[in-house]
């Protein structure tokens, strides 16, 4: 069964609960609304939560079930791969935050608010094609449209629109701005699951 329509049965069955609650809260002369209201909202968290985790368990599933293939050897179509990540001929990226040569950086500025949910003032990404390099040959990955879980991420504070210098990472305020910055750069290992043509 589909993570959607088991989503779609589960919902059903737990406005079919609610419902019923509903119906013993009103029987009982309860705050059956109440109830009712409390009920549907439990149901309908648990649901998302139980669709957020058969969609993981999907991707999961998918990357466990793909063998890790060589450059080399890879045939064209669905492959896994796992490398070094070099420098494209046209030379790396400069992060906008913190400076840090690159193949792609995602960065954000936020301006924080006690009272509310932070503001957004920026929220930005770039990519360039880059190499990746398993030892057997080298590929090109174009990460332009891809979904990238980077591993050097860096989030931090301050008191200024644009940060100074990264030092203020260990100064918290709750008027002041959150920045975060992350990064893929050449080094960097990489597992890539995609498209090979």
């Amino acid at each position: 069964m589909k993570a959607s329509n088991l989503a779609a049965a589960f919902a059903c069955l737990s406005l079919i609960i609610s419902i019923i609650f509903g119906i013993v809260a009103k029987v009982t002369e309860n705050n059956a609304l109440t109830l009712m209201f409390v009920c549907f909202a439990i149901t309908t968290a648990a649901t998302f939560c139980i669709k957020a985790a058969l969609r993981d368990h999907e991707n999961y599933r998918l990357i466990k079930d793909t063998p890790t293939s060589k450059i080399r050897s890879a045939s064209q179509g669905h492959v896994e791969l796992e490398g070094i990540i070099r420098n494209p001929e046209t030379g790396p990226l400069i992060s906008p935050l913190t400076a840090t040569p690159c193949v792609w950086w995602k960065c954000s500025i936020e301006k924080v608010r006690f009272t509310k949910s932070n503001l957004i003032l920026k929220l930005e990404q770039e990519a360039v094609p880059f190499l990746l390099d398993d030892g057997t040959g080298e590929c090109v990955v174009y990460p332009a449209e891809a979904t990238i879980t980077p591993a050097r991420i860096l989030s931090w504070w301050g008191y200024r629109p644009r940060p100074a210098e990264i030092l203020e990472k260990n100064v918290f305020s709750l008027w002041g701005y959150k920045y975060y910055e992350a990064c893929l750069c050449a080094g960097d290992n990489l597992y890539v699951m995609g498209h090979l043509q």
